[in-house]
């Protein structure tokens, strides 16, 4: 009965680190897509972003050609800046969620370890608590354990006179009577 139970905790520990591992696994899963869509996004969005930047650029191009060369080139060193800036945010943006990500990725291997590891210092607990109340280490040390039809016996109050007991001992059993209850 003692190493059922043990054998219950042990597999409900087992069972606990297989949940962790999938629990952290599929953290990692979703911020990967999440930030891969984040990319997608920002990739679809940009050229578009862009594109109708410099649309507008060359609009804007051939009215300051007939306003005047000046405010023409004031015009392009403007919106080229702008697009620089632009361009600049875009991959400051991505560096950053990249980091992000790659820090994120850093501290659910650093959880994981140490998950695996306290669940590796309860299952080393668990086996010490399981040596020490082993029913034959128990034995061993001089207790014995005393049966009545098959039951174990807790108290004194369970035994009349006459009646049989079996009694397990670190190297056998024997068969006993009861004569006098005291």
């Amino acid at each position: 009965m003692v190493q059922e139970r043990l054998d219950e905790e042990q597999n409900y520990l087992e069972q606990a680190a297989l949940n962790l591992k999938q629990g952290v696994r599929q953290l990692v899963t979703e911020e990967e897509h999440r930030f891969e869509i984040n990319l997608l996004h920002l990739r679809n969005n940009v050229p578009k972003y862009l594109k109708v930047k410099n649309d507008r650029f060359q609009k804007n191009s051939q009215r300051l050609a007939v306003a005047g060369q000046r405010l023409l080139k004031d015009e392009v060193y403007d919106l080229q800046h702008r697009i620089g800036e632009l361009q600049y945010g875009t991959l400051r943006m991505l560096r950053t969620r990249q980091v992000k990500l790659d820090e994120s990725k850093h501290v659910l291997k650093i959880r994981m370890k140490d998950g695996f590891r306290l669940q590796t210092n309860k299952l080393e607990a668990f086996g010490v608590r399981k040596r020490l109340v082993d029913p034959v280490r128990v034995l061993k040390r001089g207790y014995s354990l005393a049966y009545k039809d098959g039951k174990i016996i807790k108290s004194v109050t369970e035994l009349t006179e006459g009646d049989e007991l079996q009694t397990c001992l670190s190297d056998g059993s024997v068969v006993s009577k009861i004569i006098k209850k005291q």
